[in-house]
């Protein structure tokens, strides 16, 4: 599951959302500091976490529905990806991962 608690595939999640696009700063139009990854998965991170913070306690059932959401598709598509992956290995076949970010 660690493939789908890291920087790059949070930084996925950003852009999936066009948080960098919604941000206001102070820095010089046509510059592009939130392309990096650990720039854009520290801000879906944040994003989340300022969403947990501003919705409270009392929300959390409904955060946790919205995140839940949010995750399903790229979960099921880790676990397809997972079983033929293990069926592989069972067959002692030459496996080969790459995540290549796109929705499935």
């Amino acid at each position: 599951m660690a493939a789908l608690i890291n920087n790059r595939f949070y930084a996925h999640m950003a852009r999936q959302l066009g948080l960098a696009d919604r941000l206001v700063t102070g820095i010089t139009a046509g510059t592009k500091p939130f392309e990096s990854d650990r720039v854009l998965g520290g801000l879906f991170e944040a994003f989340v976490g300022g969403m947990h913070k501003d919705m409270g306690m009392e929300r959390y059932q409904e955060l946790y529905l919205w995140f839940n959401a949010l995750m399903k598709p790229y979960a099921l598509a880790f676990q397809k990806e997972f079983d033929a992956i293990a069926a592989k290995q069972v067959r002692g076949e030459t496996i080969t991962v790459i995540f290549t970010g796109e929705r499935h």
